[in-house]
């Protein structure tokens, strides 16, 4: 019988996050231990049951950057992995470029579990064994860090205060174009688990080389046309200056903050800039979508 014997495991180093020092794959994974369907890789455990907590890790591109931890849902996470199909031999490989995931399990006694995915072939690995799922199983962990982390009540979640701009160019950091005339962009950060239980408007003004809150605006209606705004960031190409150096200070600067129930924040930033001599053959402006520009209509100019 043609087998490959399951390695020992070896120690991963955890940081103060739960998530490995650097990103982990399992000897068990991407073909190297699962050679065979009767390859002791396909039946032996993943981890062994009664964990306290998990945290999924992602180590680049990802739609949450920070690690997701949960500790009600484990018990449910475990019978999932226990349920978790044998991979099919000779499968067929997806198309590359995901992100490399871990799912790092701590016990009561402090030892830890670290599994690695490759969704290139929708496999979960750990030391020695292997199993088809990876998708599913990321997905049930996002319901449950969902469940265990969203307020039961989106009108108890506070939005967080609004950014201090310390310099004048201070919003400019990052602009995807320079010269924008009027323009939006999402600043990186999380897309959103939930959809926003609040959204807060802060609008900024020039003073010497600062600017300086003016007013903060919330609200919690017509949140999904406001999200949907977010989602489409820049409308159009935006306009820009024959000469970018003689741009001139921009006349506000609004950061539109979007928080969900499970509080994580998402932001856009709007730059209301005059040109002194625009490029004609662009477009006349970029101005937001209509749901944002009604939110701004209403703070003060």
């Amino acid at each position: 019988m043609l087998y490959v014997p399951a390695p020992s495991p070896r120690p991963v180093e955890v940081g103060a996050s739960g998530c490995p020092e650097r990103p982990y794959t399992a000897r068990g994974a991407s073909g190297l231990y699962d050679i065979v369907a009767w390859s002791p890789g396909y039946t032996r455990d993943l981890v062994r049951d009664g964990a306290v907590e998990a945290v999924l890790c992602t180590s680049a591109f990802a739609a949450w950057p920070d690690p997701l931890r949960i500790t009600r849902g484990v018990p449910e996470l475990e019978r999932a992995l226990d349920h978790l199909p044998h991979s099919e031999p000779f499968r067929s490989a997806l198309l590359p470029g995901f992100p490399e995931t871990n799912l790092v399990l701590t016990y009561p006694d402090g030892e830890r579990a670290v599994l690695s995915f490759d969704f290139n072939l929708g496999e979960v690995a750990a030391d020695g064994a292997v199993r088809a799922g990876a998708s599913a199983l990321t997905r049930l962990f996002a319901r449950l860090w969902r469940t265990e982390h969203a307020a039961a009540d989106p009108a108890d979640v506070e939005p967080p205060p609004c950014p201090v701009m310390d310099h004048l160019m201070a919003p400019f950091a990052g602009a995807l174009v320079p010269g924008i005339v009027r323009g939006i962009w999402r600043d990186k950060g999380p897309v959103l688990p939930l959809p926003p239980a609040v959204v807060r408007a802060c609008r900024y003004v020039p003073d010497g080389d600062r600017l300086v809150l003016r007013a903060t605006l919330d609200v919690r209606t017509d949140l999904p046309a406001l999200a949907a705004a977010h989602r489409e960031g820049l409308r159009g190409a935006p306009r820009r200056c024959l000469n970018s150096s003689a741009r001139k200070p921009p006349a506000t600067v609004d950061v539109i903050l979007f928080t969900d129930p499970t509080s994580r924040t998402a932001t856009s930033t709007i730059l209301h800039l005059p040109c002194p001599t625009p490029v004609l053959h662009y477009p006349s402006g970029s101005p937001p979508s209509p749901p944002l520009t009604t939110l701004l209509s209403r703070l003060p100019t």
